[in-house]
């Protein structure tokens, strides 16, 4: 309408973007009769788009396009699961989401669509990944190391679908394969501190024997030498950040191969790669680890 009261034409852009503006009134805003009244202001405004659309066969095919598109989206973002995870404004509920499977399945769906979500999501499912190794190596009431328990968390139940879903197939396989070979790991701990007694890598080579020392007796389900590392809790906790993260756990199966290769100039620089990617994750992991390596 014209500030005199008189009809002017509309571009169709125009009507889209109103017929946009009012959904979102409907949807947000407004409720009972008023929602019911642009309800059918909405349905004329599609009309109208839908008649343009005869006029040009191309907006019509792009506005097609862009309805089938809008549906896929209404589809995985309005579902009631998604809407009330990604709508909180309490970061815990959709951290808690990812407490099964099935949450953490959908939180991913819903995330995936774009870079940035993608990103996100990656960093939820290592916080998350963190949070359970923890909660497995350390009693959240007693602040104690539990005996055994992260050999547990492999085996079935919610727990490993837990661990699966973060992870996926194939580092989950990975991990199995890591407490099948936990005698290597501590064959491998050894050489490096066997190495590190000359050359000028001592300090990492060192720092590395300490960590596939403390690798395998989880794996082998005796956390206990955890507590030379920075105390118990501290250095439970550091592990489950190291354990959490796959370009660690490769390194340490690049540790076995090459400790089987017998390629000691190999071995060496991988040893070095795992203590300066511990370093890069938590700067006080590696400080306490070195500390606890000489003892």
């Amino acid at each position: 309408m014209t500030p005199a009261g008189g009809i002017k034409s509309a571009s169709i852009n125009e009507l889209i973007n109103n017929k946009i503006a009012l959904n979102d009134v409907i949807n947000y805003e407004v409720q009972g009769g008023a929602k019911q009244l642009l309800k059918r202001v909405v349905k004329e405004l599609d009309k109208t788009i839908s008649a343009h659309g005869k006029e040009n066969p191309k907006f019509a095919s792009n506005w097609k396009r862009a309805n089938a598109k809008f549906a896929k989206h209404a589809e995985l973002f309005r579902g009631k699961t998604i809407s009330s995870a990604l709508k909180t404004q309490d970061a815990t509920q959709v951290f808690n989401k990812m407490n099964t499977a099935n949450g953490i399945h959908e939180i991913r769906k819903a995330l995936s669509s774009t870079p940035e979500g993608r990103k996100l999501f990656d960093q939820l499912s290592r916080f998350k990944l963190e949070e359970v190794i923890g909660n497995n190596l350390v009693d959240s009431t007693s602040k104690q190391l539990k005996l055994g328990t992260f050999s547990k968390l492999l085996e079935k139940g919610n727990r490993k679908e837990v661990v699966k879903a973060l992870l996926g197939e194939k580092k989950l396989r990975q991990l199995e394969r890591l407490q099948r070979v936990s005698g290597r790991l501590a064959d491998s701990a050894q050489k490096f501190l066997n190495t590190s007694r000359s050359g000028v890598h001592a300090k990492d080579l060192a720092a590395a024997g300490k960590i596939m020392y403390d690798v395998a007796n989880i794996f082998s389900g005796n956390p206990w030498p955890l507590m030379k590392t920075g105390g118990i809790l501290v250095g439970a906790r550091q592990m489950a950040k190291l354990m959490a993260d796959p370009e660690f756990l490769r390194l340490v199966e690049d540790v076995i191969m090459e400790e089987r290769a017998g390629t000691k100039v190999s071995f060496v620089n991988t040893g070095r790669k795992l203590a300066e990617k511990a370093a890069s994750l938590d700067k006080t992991t590696v400080g306490a680890i070195r500390e606890g390596s000489k003892s």
